[in-house]
């Protein structure tokens, strides 16, 4: 199939929807980690936490291959993916209401959910795009378009956290935001009549089916790896600022300060939020300058270059709790992690086992990210355990993290169909 060439207008406004959820997701698990620090009691908030993170991700191991599965199927006049963007995105503004004014536990965890889900009816068929819409030239420049849309809306999110402070206003303005980036999605992209699949093969040997191509396991061995890692580190970093790294100094510049007001959570929350937005203009810089540089020396050698330096930071990152230190790690990780995402989704694009299936096969790669999830938050025991004699429940987390990082890029080599 000759795919026609797409301009850097096109794939912008492809690209839009991945703005908009990498906003949420940037804001969900940097900010709703004190919304439960202040609803549950002293001592079990890196548990309940945790617990949050792992019932969602549970789901987002299913969800997307479900709903790509489904969208491959889907046969109307508004096309296959389209329906599913417009109703998760729907979804996802009602379940930012739900959050907006949890004020308990329970709405905490089901407004989360709800979230995750209304996310996966989106982004399942929505990961199709880059794969079934773009040539393989390109691939690589329009995955480092789509990473420079996720990393910009990671700025967006710290500036409108640490403008508007409040739970409320910030996630309102997410969910506007979600609207917003939909439909310039869905005007920018026009969907082609499409055959209807004649194969009768049903969801549960759908699911198996790619499994048993040797470079889509290898695919999603290095993302679940990779993934592991990052996920080890933003779902307990709040917290690490709050309980371990207290002071928010870095080269004797104040980044974050306590008192006037600010309690400790409040200055944590602040210095995370700053070092996400030094991570977020790395990562959006690398997202391009990775996807150019994997359509010219190949995606493999861009991922695990990006690879190697990511583990080379995390070591120093578990074992040194220096604001000055953690910044300067910031600048490197950003870069790097950046580039590794345009050129690990330009890879994965290349080794998909199925035109046909292509929104449920991506789907089902997608796992990979929310999987490490489902270990990032049964590890909040660990955290609470272990720092019970101090602060060690960190530092054995985030060492597991920049492991998880050195096993990810050691496995790259095992995959055959890609450059």
């Amino acid at each position: 199939m000759n795919l026609k060439s797409r301009s850097l207008a096109w794939q912008l406004g492809m690209s839009a929807y991945w703005f908009a959820t990498s906003m949420k997701w940037f804001v969900m698990l940097l900010t709703l980690a004190f919304v439960v620090n202040d609803i549950v009691p002293g001592g079990e908030e890196g548990k309940l936490w945790g617990r949050v993170v792992l019932i969602g991700a549970t789901w987002a191991m299913v969800g997307p291959g479900l709903f790509g599965y489904l969208s491959d199927r889907t046969r109307t006049r508004f096309g296959r993916w389209r329906p599913y963007l417009a109703i998760g995105c729907a979804g996802t503004v009602f379940a930012l209401i739900v959050l907006s004014n949890a004020r308990e536990y329970w709405v905490v965890v089901v407004g989360y959910l709800l979230l995750q889900m209304s996310d996966d009816f989106a982004t399942g068929p929505y990961s199709m795009l880059i794969p079934g819409l773009v040539p393989e030239h390109q691939r690589g420049r329009a995955s480092g378009v789509m990473a420079l849309m996720q990393f910009s809306a990671h700025l967006a999110g710290a500036a409108v956290s640490l403008a508007l402070g409040d739970i409320r206003p910030i996630y309102l303005t997410v969910a506007t935001m979600s609207v917003v980036c939909a439909l310039i999605t869905l005007f920018t992209v026009r969907e082609d009549p499409a055959e209807r699949i004649s194969d009768r093969v049903g969801f549960a040997e759908g699911w198996i089916q790619p499994w048993k191509d040797h470079d889509f396991r290898w695919a999603w061995i290095v993302r679940f790896l990779n993934a592991l890692g990052f996920y080890l580190i933003l779902t307990y970093l709040g917290l690490y600022f709050a309980h371990v790294v207290r002071d928010f100094t870095a080269f004797g510049i104040p980044i974050a300060k306590v008192g006037e007001g600010v309690t400790p959570e409040g200055a944590a929350k602040e210095a995370v939020l700053k070092v996400a937005v030094i991570i977020a203009v790395l990562a959006a810089i690398g997202g391009v300058a990775g996807g150019r540089l994997a359509d010219k020396i190949g995606r493999k050698r861009v991922v695990a270059g990006c690879g190697w330096l990511m583990f080379a930071v995390l070591v120093p990152f578990a074992l040194i709790p220096d604001f000055s230190v953690i910044v300067c790690l910031a600048l490197l990780f950003g870069f790097g992690y950046g580039a590794y995402e345009s050129s690990n989704w330009a890879l994965v694009s290349d080794v998909m086992p199925s035109r046909e299936n292509l929104a449920k096969d991506m789907g089902i790669w997608q796992s990979s990210i929310p999987a490490p999830q489902v270990i990032a938050g049964s590890l909040g025991f660990v955290v609470d355990t272990k720092n019970m004699q101090g602060t060690s429940g960190y530092t054995i987390v985030f060492l597991v993290a920049a492991a998880a990082y050195l096993f990810s890029t050691l496995s790259v080599r095992q995959i055959r169909g890609s450059t």
